[in-house]
């Protein structure tokens, strides 16, 4: 037979005759291998608090039913695996194998691997998967973007999973002063500055909260541009003396060069 598909995978009978004997049938068993067709996704998005759930699942359709197996890493020994094989028509089969674990921060993004053989192919089939953790946002803490001169700006750094969709800015026992920009706060440096400010980071999963002491010294005049403009005014005229100083030396080399022609 040429140009066989899966549909020809069937039973066949085969009828000759034989003189004087009579017909004679011989039964023959087509078997049309089907290489697998390979998926890796998570049934829900597992969420930190919740208990064991699937993590991922690795589904291989093929005739005849093929061999899944994860490679897992470090992973091995805190994840489990589940496999289902199921018969469809036409002798096809879907297997099934499962990662089950307890979602964690930890396990967010890290790396596993789902290896696929069947008799029809040369080589393993291997599907790379990230895992993806929900949580809440666990670590938030304010730092500063510039550096201080008459204002300074402050941003509001959240670990997420997803990333926050909303900052509340606030300042312990004091109204807030400044302008917000979702997750950034910019404020003038002043004496009226000192105060503790918080940062309230949120996702659907829930809040975390960050805090950042402000202490404006009086004694320091607060408007520290004038510093900048004279470390400025140092590096131009360092540059301008290196220049100098360079076409002093040309000046002398060139010199040298007429003298010595002469």
């Amino acid at each position: 037979m040429k140009n066989i598909t899966s549909l020809d995978h069937q039973i066949y009978t085969c009828i000759f005759n034989i003189f004087p004997s009579g017909p004679f049938e011989k039964e023959i068993n087509l078997n049309v291998y089907v290489p697998p067709e390979v998926s890796v996704f998570p049934d829900v998005t597992p969420v930190v608090g919740d208990s064991e759930v699937i993590l991922v699942s690795c589904i291989a359709t093929s005739r005849p039913a093929s061999e899944v197996t994860w490679n897992l890493g470090d992973l091995n020994s805190s994840l489990k695996i589940k496999t289902d094989i199921s018969a469809g028509p036409n002798d096809y089969y879907t297997v099934s194998s499962r990662l089950i674990g307890v979602p964690s921060k930890e396990l967010n993004e890290q790396n596993v691997q789902c290896v696929v053989n069947h008799t029809s192919l040369k080589k393993e089939i291997v599907l790379n998967y990230a895992l993806v953790i929900h949580y809440p946002p666990q670590i938030v803490y304010i730092t500063s973007v510039n550096p201080p001169t008459t204002h300074q700006e402050f941003l509001c750094i959240a670990v997420a999973n997803p990333k926050p969709t909303l900052y509340i800015w606030s300042r312990e026992n004091k109204a807030l002063t400044g302008r917000v920009d979702f997750d950034r706060l910019e404020i003038q440096l002043n004496s009226d500055s000192n105060g503790l400010y918080k940062c309230n980071a949120s996702n659907q999963y829930g809040n975390g909260v960050g805090t950042l002491q402000m202490q404006f010294s009086t004694d320091i005049s607060p408007d520290c541009t004038t510093c900048w403009i004279l470390f400025t005014t140092l590096i131009v005229l360092n540059v301008a003396a290196f220049f100098v100083w360079r076409f002093n030396l040309c000046s002398k080399q060139i010199f040298d060069l007429r003298e010595g022609s002469w």
